[in-house]
């Protein structure tokens, strides 16, 4: 039997990973934009935006990987089996991310010349950086697969280490390229290019070396599909129905949009992303361990682990929203020091900010159905979801702006928060959902309760010296917490009981 890795160790790991990718991105993003200037930072977002449109072509085949290696975990199946769905599914991601790749550089110059609002870049620069920012999402695609494996098996800490070290790389590295060349969007793209080849390489490497030998030869098999191709295709559903109602907000605006303004809509998407990033960032420990309860039959291991992890999820995204909801214009100046890019970004981050929250606690649904093997609500669900929601996002991006499908984006996932995610516990645990969505309501209640509260009439924030802001935000944040802790019910108690038993 395999050994029980620590839940506890993994979800640390990928709280600190998480964080750290989120806030590196955060720190290093003004400092691009001061290099850059404001049209050709709206390139990195819309690389980020590209990056995003691959999962597309993922049909459900990376967490379906990652759920086969839990189940390998768990003795479900053997190497020999688990090698073969890797390599049936190495050839497809190898082969789409070099299509992938291969369209975006035939494509960028119309891109450039046509797609994209560019006024001052001169466009063989853009077009240049187009080509590169293909060969960039087509590597890191085939790099994603293998994270998938990783994850899978429970090694977020390895996981989560090398990923810090390649987001260092990767986001800091950088300056050093500009020091000895140039401090230039091609630069940028060029390096990121460089870095993520390695990426690859070191990955591939050490998802192989998880593995015992086996005699038999690894080959492409047809049979692998068809055992999971009804619960890859139910994710593949699920995955590009995300895809199209959290990327196409962002491709219209692209288009609509002048290139500068889209840099200013971009700062905001890179927090409000953040946000996203730290409330799912638990979703890498729990599913797996979901899964091996699932597979023995641990009914009353499975119930603690999800209702434990939600408090936990929500301890981490409620404060930090809180914050960022209610000093929006303050924390943008700060982090920018440009008050023309606060002003434009902060009403758009408040409501991106506050979907993705909502998105974070309805994701937990998912984890649920995921590691049950039954995706048919999630598919009825996802169904549902985009019929209402992208004809708006279409209609609102092409005939307003980026406020207002912030707008949208909160009000629909708040509305299959409270309506949708009901029948999914009737399904899978019953009577349950009431004490579930309870928990969400009072410790929104307690963390952003408390930030109102001392905004209007204990500690109003004046933009005066920056240390004193960073002070002040800081406390605030720790009230937030706590109080956040204190409307918690399992976290609270296991706190409190610990403290009784120390005396």
């Amino acid at each position: 039997m395999n050994k029980l890795i620590s839940l506890k160790k993994n979800i640390i790991a990928n709280y600190i990973g998480q964080a750290y990718k989120a806030l590196i991105g955060i720190f290093m993003m003004p400092l691009y934009l001061s290099y850059f200037g404001s049209e050709a930072f709206g390139l990195i977002g819309f690389y980020i935006m590209l990056q995003s449109w691959m999962q597309l072509l993922d049909l459900g085949m990376k967490p379906t990987l990652a759920r086969e290696s839990a189940r390998y975990r768990a003795e479900s199946i053997d190497t020999f089996e688990l090698r073969t769905v890797l390599r049936t599914f190495e050839t497809i991601f190898v082969s789409t991310g070099l299509v992938m790749a291969l369209g975006i550089i035939f494509l960028s110059g119309y891109i450039s010349s046509s797609w994209l609002k560019v006024e001052n870049l001169d466009l063989k620069t853009v077009s240049y950086a187009v080509c590169f920012m293909g060969v960039v999402v087509g590597t890191r695609w085939v790099s994603s697969l293998y994270s998938g494996v990783v994850s899978g098996l429970e090694r977020q800490v390895w996981l989560n280490s090398f990923e810090i070290i390649s987001n260092t790389v990767r986001f800091v590295g950088v300056l050093g390229a500009f020091y000895f060349f140039e401090a230039s969007i091609l630069v940028f793209f060029i390096y990121q290019m460089i870095v993520s080849i390695f990426e690859l390489l070191v990955i591939q490497y050490f998802t192989y070396t998880n593995f015992e030998k086996v005699q038999q030869n690894i080959l492409y098999s047809f049979e692998v599909l068809k055992k999971i191709y009804k619960f890859s295709f139910a994710i593949a559903f699920g995955s590009i129905i995300w895809v199209v109602v959290t990327q196409i907000d962002k491709l219209i605006l692209s288009k609509t949009i002048p290139l500068e303004q889209y840099g200013y809509f971009s700062l905001a998407i890179v927090i409000a992303n953040g946000v996203f990033v730290l409330g799912n960032a638990i979703s890498g420990a729990i599913m797996p361990r979901l899964v091996y309860y699932s597979e023995r039959k641990d009914e009353e291991g499975f119930k603690r682990v999800y209702f434990f992890s939600l408090e936990i999820a929500l301890m981490v995204v409620v404060p930090i929203s809180a914050l960022l909801v209610i000093y929006a214009q303050e924390i943008l100046y700060l982090w920018t020091h440009d008050e023309i890019a606060a002003q434009n970004a902060s009403k758009i981050l408040i409501w991106y900010v506050l979907g993705n929250v909502v998105v974070s606690s309805a994701a937990f649904a998912y984890y649920l159905q995921y590691a049950k093997g039954d995706l048919k609500l999630h598919v009825r669900g996802n169904l549902i979801y985009a019929i209402i929601l992208i004809p708006l996002q279409i209609y609102i991006a092409s005939n307003y702006g980026p406020i207002e499908t912030g707008v949208l984006w909160f009000i629909i996932n708040l509305c299959f928060l409270l309506f949708w995610i009901g029948f999914i516990h009737k399904k899978f645990l019953k009577g349950e959902h009431i004490k579930w969505l309870y928990n969400i309501i009072k410790m929104f209640i307690g963390g952003y309760g408390v930030v109102l509260i001392m905004k209007y009439y204990i500690l109003d924030i004046q933009m005066v010296y920056n240390m004193m802001v960073l002070i002040k935000l800081f406390l605030v944040g720790i009230v937030s917490f706590l109080f956040t802790l204190l409307f918690s019910t399992q976290i609270r108690q296991k706190i409190f009981t610990r403290f009784l038993n120390a005396n």
